[in-house]
């Protein structure tokens, strides 16, 4: 098992996602609206994932929340699946994909 793990970590960083640390240095420059994000294994999530603070709890991009599992918008002019979309294209861009874990939690995970 130990060896699976191991393997999934090298692909992983052998392919376009940007390294954790890197991509959490960028989101808290880029995004100073969400605090707290942390490595996804701090909260118990997969390694080389990210916790993205407190996104789905208060966090904001340009004054609207930057997550939102209950927010309606039909139109997805400003969320796509509960995500603001300039933090979902952030992170697809790092080559990062936003789950919610729930209502409350957004996770991170490589692509």
């Amino acid at each position: 098992m130990k060896d699976v793990i191991e393997q999934a970590i090298d692909s992983i960083l052998e392919s376009n996602v940007t390294p954790v640390d890197d991509a959490i240095a960028a989101l808290e420059k880029q995004f100073p609206g969400i605090k707290g994000i942390q490595r996804g294994e701090e909260w118990g999530a997969a390694a080389g994932s990210i916790h993205l603070g407190d996104a789905a709890e208060g966090g904001t991009i340009d004054e609207f929340p930057a997550a939102d599992m209950y927010f309606e918008d039909p139109e997805e002019e400003i969320f796509q699946m509960g995500v603001n979309k300039k933090l979902e294209v952030a992170l697809a861009d790092m080559g990062y994909s936003p789950e919610f874990y729930d209502g409350g939690t957004l996770i991170a995970y490589p692509m």
